[in-house]
C-alpha cells in the first residue's frame, strides 16, 4: 500500500497481465467434456469385423474428484430415426470396454450412429456422439463379391481388374480387401 496522501502507482507492465490472468481463470470455468470416444479401439472405425464391439470414452472436467456416476449408451442404424436406437444404461464409473446393448444385432455392412449421455458426481450431464460402420461379418456376406485375384503368369505387386456396375443410380460403394498371410 502507498504512504498516505500519495496516490498507488502501478507498473505499466503489470496491468497486461493481470488482464490475462483473469482471462484465463474464466476460461476454466467450463462444464467439461467426453472425448476420445471408440468403438474397438479406434475412432469412428469403418470396418468393425465382430459382432458385439466395445466402446470407451474418456471425461475431461476442470473440477477435481469428478467421476462418472452412470451412462446411457444408445446405437441405432444410421439412416433410422432417434427413436430407433437401443440403449444400455448402467451405473457406476464404467467407461472402457463397455459391451454393446443385448438387444442389438449388428448387420453387415452397415453404418450406425452411437450416442452418450454421461451423468457427474457433480450432477451435471455430458453428451457426445460418434459413429462407426460394419465389415461384412459372416462368411456368407463374401459370397456375392467381385474378387480381384491374380492371373496366372502375373508378377505385378498391383493388381486391376475391370467389372461393369449395375444398372442404376449407385448410392454408396466401399471396398473390402483380404491378404491371406503376411
Amino acid at each position: 500500500t502507498p504512504p498516505r496522501g500519495r496516490p498507488a502507482r502501478t507498473h505499466p507492465m503489470l496491468a497486461p497481465y493481470v488482464v490475462v490472468v483473469v482471462a484465463a481463470a474464466a476460461a476454466t470455468t467450463q462444464i467439461g467434456s467426453l472425448r476420445r470416444l471408440k468403438v474397438e479401439y479406434r475412432h469412428q472405425p469403418l470396418d468393425i469385423g465382430v459382432a458385439k464391439p466395445t466402446f470407451s470414452w474418456e471425461i475431461w472436467h476442470p473440477g477435481r474428484h469428478v467421476v462418472q456416476s452412470g451412462f446411457t449408451l444408445s446405437v441405432r442404424k444410421a439412416e433410422e430415426p432417434a427413436q430407433a436406437a437401443v440403449s444400455r444404461v448402467e451405473a457406476g464409473n464404467r467407461s472402457v470396454f463397455v459391451p454393446i446393448p443385448e438387444d442389438l444385432a449388428l448387420v453387415s455392412d452397415t453404418k450406425y450412429e452411437w450416442s452418450l449421455a454421461v451423468a457427474l458426481s457433480t450432477g451435471q450431464n455430458l453428451s457426445a456422439s460418434s459413429s462407426f460402420s460394419t465389415a461384412l461379418l459372416t462368411m456368407t456376406d463374401w459370397n456375392a463379391s467381385e474378387w480381384v485375384v491374380a492371373e496366372p503368369g502375373w508378377t505385378a505387386v498391383q493388381m486391376r481388374k475391370q467389372f461393369e456396375l449395375p444398372h442404376g443410380q449407385v448410392l454408396r460403394a466401399r471396398l473390402f480387401c483380404a491378404i491371406p498371410g503376411y
